[in-house]
Parts: C-alpha cells; sequence; structure tokens
C-alpha cells in the first residue's frame, strides 16, 4: 500500500464498493418514503404512519449529515437500521396468514433488512474523508472585546472598569483577564487628552 494512501491516526480508511453505495442510499431511501407516508396516512394507519415518520427522519438526516461529512452520521444511521429492523419485525408479526404475510416478508427482505444494513455499513464506515485543507487558517476565531468610546457621551464600554490609569477588563466566560495596555489603541478607541 502507497504510505500517501495508507490509513493512519489522521487519515480514515478509504471506503469500500460496499461502502460507497451505502452512502448513496439514504437519501434516495427517504425520498421512496414519501408515497407510502401518504398511502398509510389514507388507510388510517396511524401506527405505521408514526413509524415510518422517525425512518424518514432518520434516513434524511443520515443523508445530510453525510453531505456534510459529519461525524454524527454514524448514529443517525445505525438509528435506522434499529428503526427499519423493527419495521420489518412488526410487519411480519402482525401480518395475517396468506397474502399479507407473504408480501409482508418479501418487504422486510427485500427492502427494510437490505436498507438497514446498508444504514449499519454507513455505521460502520462513517462519513467520507472531507478533502484536506490548503488554507492554514483555523476555522474558529475567538473574538476578544475591544476597547472603545462611546461617540456621544466619551465613556468607555461597559467592560472597562476603573480609572483611566488603571483600567482593567471584567472577567469573561474564556477565563480570559486583560488589561487595556494588551489592546492596540488608535485615535478611535482613545479617550481625548485633555
Amino acid at each position: 500500500m502507497n504510505p500517501a494512501t495508507r490509513p493512519g491516526p489522521g487519515r480514515p480508511e478509504p471506503l469500500g464498493s460496499c461502502e460507497r453505495l451505502a452512502v448513496r442510499l439514504p437519501g434516495p431511501a427517504a425520498l421512496a418514503l414519501l408515497p407510502w407516508l401518504a398511502v398509510l396516512a389514507a388507510c388510517g394507519e396511524t401506527w405505521w404512519v408514526v413509524l415510518d415518520t422517525l425512518e424518514f427522519g432518520a434516513l434524511a438526516t443520515t443523508h445530510v449529515l453525510l453531505g456534510h461529512r459529519a461525524r454524527s452520521a454514524r448514529r443517525t444511521a445505525a438509528g435506522a437500521a434499529v428503526l427499519l429492523c423493527a419495521d420489518a419485525l412488526a410487519d411480519v408479526g402482525t401480518a395475517a396468514p396468506g397474502v399479507a404475510l407473504a408480501s409482508a416478508l418479501v418487504m422486510a427482505l427485500c427492502v427494510e433488512l437490505p436498507l438497514a444494513a446498508a444504514c449499519l455499513l454507513v455505521a460502520r464506515a462513517g462519513a467520507p474523508a472531507a478533502q484536506p485543507s490548503t488554507s492554514h487558517q483555523s476555522p474558529v476565531r475567538l473574538a476578544y472585546p475591544q476597547r472603545a468610546v462611546a461617540p456621544s457621551t466619551g465613556s468607555r464600554a461597559p467592560w472597562i472598569s476603573g480609572s483611566a490609569g488603571a483600567a482593567r477588563v471584567r472577567r469573561y466566560p474564556a477565563g480570559i483577564l486583560a488589561s487595556r495596555t494588551s489592546w492596540p489603541v488608535t485615535a478611535a478607541s482613545s479617550p481625548a487628552i485633555r
């Protein structure tokens, strides 16, 4: 294996063909559930509508999180797999003997359980790795309070207390203590000298 493509602590394993297919399934499966939900609602099957709505939510959320390459897609995919297995078990367990049982078995074996297996593959593989950024800038910027002068009154901003010679900044949630000398003084932010 090429060392540049070898998985390491900061580099996830590449997805296999089954995982790549499984990552693409939650979105179309969620869309396919919408007409079925309409049929169930028209028939007055309230409990099945609730269960299939939960499946739709889990699949759609998984699709969105996979699109954002979020690690939490693993959790929603695992939840969708559990819901799909419960749906298959409930369909087969509550079906009347005969045609209803046969259709429930076909639905479970051909749709619900394979989709649950695909969701488990997504939960195992996770989101595809994001391409490394070429920018060296940190994505998070901390906002520090700036020393300012109110234009009309000439008084300092409310986070500065004390006299002009020993101004101090109140403690902020991040635990930052700074004095006025640590901030750049500009003509706009310095008080007028008398």
